[in-house]
């Protein structure tokens, strides 16, 4: 199982995704414009098909 963590301020999120046992898989902060959100959100989802993984 991943654990994603979102926290979110007036001009940029910041995005961290973990395994079960804590090892940081990503680390990123993003531009709170809509456009760059979805485009990392859509970026995310397509690189979790190849393991057989979704996005919820």
């Amino acid at each position: 199982m991943l654990y994603l963590g979102i926290d979110q301020h007036k001009r940029q999120v910041t995005i961290n995704l973990r395994a079960e046992d804590g090892t940081v898989i990503l680390k990123r902060q993003v531009s709170t414009q809509w456009e760059k959100v979805r485009t990392f959100f859509a970026d995310l989802a397509e690189k979790a098909r190849p393991e057989g993984g979704f996005l919820a």
